[in-house]
């Protein structure tokens, strides 16, 4: 028998001829001694685990959760704006990459789970169902999202007060950007 027995066979168990290889450490040999088993005794001690975690034990709690640390991380970024601006916007590079390194790895993961998505259909109707339930969440939410844009447009009249002309407005006067590299 090649497959390993999932219960541990009884010493009065002599219903098969050959023994099912078992899963867990042997009461005979040198690793019986690190792993006693239940009825045994060992008279060397149990190998003490190794802590990984740098204190006791696995830690839980709000400290490991990833919302609050990115809570904090928000409250320090706004804190450290606010009280040294200077230091702040010497660190806008930092805040630049990282905006960039998010709209890199978004696309391809959103891009994978959908694909992983429809790979694991079992069936075409299944996937056509999702398909069309998708499509219309998209079409309701889209409507739903103008309604509120138009329903706010109505109710603060955006730009009411400004009393710009028009005809006086000329683009000469507007700063000059200067054109976008596109890394090779």
């Amino acid at each position: 028998m090649t497959g390993c027995s999932s219960t541990r066979p009884s010493a009065t168990d002599s219903s098969s001829t050959a023994a099912p290889r078992p899963c867990w450490p042997s009461t005979a040999g040198p690793r019986a001694a690190a792993f006693p088993t239940a009825g045994t005794s060992s008279t060397a001690p149990a190998p003490s685990p190794v802590d990984l975690t740098g204190g006791g034990g696995r830690r839980s709690g709000l400290a490991t959760a990833l919302w609050f640390q990115v809570l904090v991380a928000a409250v320090l970024g706004i804190a450290v704006g606010w009280l040294f601006p200077s230091f702040g916007a010497a660190m806008a590079p930092l805040n630049d990459w990282f905006i960039a390194l998010i709209k890199m790895i978004v696309v391809p993961v959103v891009f994978v789970v959908i694909v992983s998505g429809i790979a694991s259909m079992d069936n075409l109707r299944k996937a056509r169902r999702i398909g069309v339930k998708s499509i219309a969440y998209f079409l309701a939410l889209s409507l739903v999202s103008m309604l509120i844009g138009l329903l706010v447009a109505n109710v603060f009249h955006p730009g009411s007060g400004m009393n710009v002309d028009l005809a006086s407005l000329s683009s000469t006067d507007l700063p000059e950007v200067p054109p976008r590299r596109i890394p090779r």
